[in-house]
């Protein structure tokens, strides 16, 4: 089964910091957070 690996770790990070950001009045972009990911190939059982 093919799968694309995301950094989780570094998502709740970044959206951690981001909250924080913003509670403390400091401009948080509006677009969204581009973290990189990786695929993942397998092969899937009969």
């Amino acid at each position: 089964l093919t799968t694309v690996r995301q950094p989780t770790r570094r998502m709740g990070e970044t959206a951690a910091r981001m909250l924080l950001s913003r509670l403390g009045g400091t401009p948080v972009p509006d677009g969204p957070a581009v973290l990189p990911t990786e695929l993942v190939v397998r092969h899937s059982a009969p």
